[in-house]
């Protein structure tokens, strides 16, 4: 039953509401979308946590929600959390990847655990659904303990809103991709194929419900501003709000950023997006550098 209630999750997920994610990663989730719809069976890669764990176990101090011995409570007098943002970004758990609701809870806990000195979000991400992503980029923000965002393949779109928010952003590799901050929405217009079999559907409203579903119902049409000026625009606003916030006074170019541009390591270091190069053993110092200071 829970596998049954995370897959009809993702699926709203999948179906609905407005993204912060990075197109041609979007694009690899459009035949899971289409068998979803389709009603057929679909296949998601599951989270290895395993991963993650190894990490820990591999640098002295360093303790995950994975690490046996009770996860972040096992964590000894002057450890470090190593907190995952996986794959594409969800508010509810799903595969076995931690939603937004469980990463908030993780920083929680770290922040007041006092054997914990200060927290990493080991990021691989290429955004998702913004639902959930401004409250976990507060807990982080608002983090009493120093945080260091790792990039470690894609820091992009709803993923860079939350890393934004660390006190200082670093990147494993040359080759990583930061940025695309920006937002939209993809609706799916299954009329023709509803009809196709035969079924037509009728929408019968309350007569003063005069502007329910109307930004939707406009944008079937082909009338699109509705549902961009109050809804996209509105959370691309707070989004890029957010991450001028979250990086004042690191010199981020916020003109050119804010179009929705990739960058790889060293041009988003140029443009402020990040602060640094380096590996998990540098983002480490750096934490207990801050720590001590």
């Amino acid at each position: 039953m829970r596998k049954f209630l995370l897959m009809i999750s993702l699926i709203l997920a999948l179906t609905r509401g407005i993204w912060a994610i990075e197109p041609k990663v979007a694009t690899a989730f459009e035949p899971i979308v289409a068998d979803v719809l389709l009603g057929k069976p679909v296949s998601i890669p599951v989270f290895d946590s395993k991963r993650i764990s190894s990490l820990s176990a591999l640098h002295e101090g360093v303790v995950s929600p994975y690490s046996a011995g009770g996860g972040l409570n096992a964590a000894q007098k002057g450890s470090i959390a190593i907190i995952p943002l996986d794959g594409a970004v969800m508010k509810n758990d799903y595969c076995g990847a931690p939603g937004t609701a469980s990463l908030a809870k993780w920083f929680a806990q770290a922040d007041a655990n006092p054997n914990i000195i200060g927290a990493i979000l080991y990021c691989d991400s290429p955004g998702g659904d913004v639902s959930g992503t401004d409250l976990l980029a507060d807990q982080i923000k608002n983090m009493s303990k120093p945080t260091v965002a790792l990039v470690n393949g894609m820091m992009c779109s709803a993923a860079y809103w939350i890393g934004s928010a660390c006190d200082h952003i670093m990147s494993d590799s040359p080759n990583n991709t930061i940025g695309s901050i920006g937002t939209y929405c993809t609706l799916r217009d299954m009329s023709g194929s509803l009809e196709s079999k035969g079924i037509k559907v009728h929408e019968i409203y309350a007569t003063k419900s005069t502007e329910k579903n109307k930004d939707y119902k406009d944008a079937l049409d082909g009338n699109y501003d509705t549902i961009r000026n109050n809804q996209i625009d509105p959370i691309n606003e707070q989004f890029h709000a957010a991450v001028r916030s979250n990086r004042y006074g690191k010199g981020m170019d916020y003109k050119g950023a804010f179009t929705g541009r990739t960058y790889q390591t060293d041009e988003a270091i140029s443009k402020g997006l990040i602060d640094s190069a380096g590996k998990l053993s540098d983002a480490i110092s750096l934490i207990q550098k801050m720590a001590k200071a």
